[in-house]
């Protein structure tokens, strides 16, 4: 009884399929699908398939006889599909005459033969591969044993320098902290200074106002002021000179310290003798003093910044040669 999923087809296989244990192959197939039908050579070079079955297994059954493993290589199946018609019990291989499958089953040996010669030359010469590879890893194990031997060397020198670079590192971590406190101290006084440096802007405010008011004594005054300025340089310039020989002659640096309250004091003495003077003469020239002031008031506050940062300058000389 024919079922309704059962189909035939008959296809026809080309490339190499005879003589190279083709149609066993199929056979075997077709045994393991349960599909009947038989396999047969079609001369001169392609095989003919005669299939009946389940169609999904037909299907099955013409993907598994596309072969290409060696010495079987099956270049295409042409396949056209048909009713059943149930007249097979089973699937079998058609052959021909005794002398074409005698010879088409030395063929198959010959060629099995001939490629178990050739599978074993290729062995023969893997082998020898390997055996030199052989030979070249055990090279490569005592090259690779010395290269671990120094490596072991390299790994305990390193642990050496690392314990030493530990040692290093906490030393440092000591300076670190000892920085850190030193430079909490410098914030401190660093935080002073900004306060002396505040008053003294308060400080050279009030001079300003003070030089603004000595500005309307009189240009006499002024002469005066500019001498004392020059003298003050002068004074300076020898305080400096002193300052540079301070660690070598410290009784110079005493020396220029007196040289400088005695020029001080010239000053005010001639400032005092000048001062009656200016007083008489002061009315005589308010007028062109005013016309001058802006000048002089940014002269004066140049003059006077300049003066006490010479000055400055001299008592911190003074304090390192130890006089201050």
């Amino acid at each position: 009884m024919i079922r309704l999923s059962m189909k035939r087809i008959v296809a026809v296989a080309r490339g190499d399929v005879q003589r190279v244990g083709y149609r066993d192959e199929v056979e075997r197939i077709a045994r393991t699908l349960g599909i009947t039908g038989y396999v047969e050579n079609l001369k001169p070079y392609d095989v003919r398939i005669v299939a009946e079955g389940d169609e999904e297994k037909l299907k099955l059954f013409i993907e598994r006889i596309k072969i290409r493993r060696y010495p079987i290589f099956v270049e295409s199946i042409e396949v056209s599909w048909q009713e059943a018609t149930g007249e097979f019990s089973f699937f079998e291989i058609r052959r021909g005459e005794w002398t074409e499958e005698l010879f088409e089953r030395l063929d198959t040996a010959g060629r099995l033969l001939y490629k178990s010669v050739e599978l074993g030359e290729k062995s023969v010469e893997l082998g020898e591969k390997n055996v030199k590879l052989g030979e070249r890893s055990v090279e490569l194990g005592e090259k690779n044993l010395k290269l671990t031997e120094k490596a072991v060397g390299l790994a305990e020198r390193n642990v050496e320098l690392t314990e030493k670079a530990v040692g290093l590192a906490e030393k440092n971590l000591k300076l670190t902290e000892k920085a850190v406190g030193l430079a909490e101290k410098n914030l401190e006084l660093t935080q002073k200074a900004v306060g002396l440096a505040e008053r003294n802007v308060e400080l050279t405010e009030k001079a300003v106002k003070l030089a603004e008011r000595n500005v309307e004594l009189g240009e006499k005054n002024l002469e005066l002021t500019e001498k004392a300025v020059g003298l003050a340089e002068k004074n300076l310039k020898l305080t400096e000179r002193a300052t540079g020989l301070s660690e070598r002659n410290v009784e110079l640096g005493e020396r220029a310290v007196s040289i400088g309250e005695e020029t001080l004091r010239a000053i005010r003495e001639e400032s005092e003798k000048t001062r009656s003077v200016i007083k008489d003469e002061s009315e005589k020239t308010r007028e062109e003093i005013r016309l001058l002031r802006v000048d002089l008031r940014e002269y004066i506050e140049e003059s006077l910044k300049e003066i006490r940062v010479k000055i400055l300058e001299i008592e911190n000389a003074l304090r390192k040669a130890g006089i201050m």
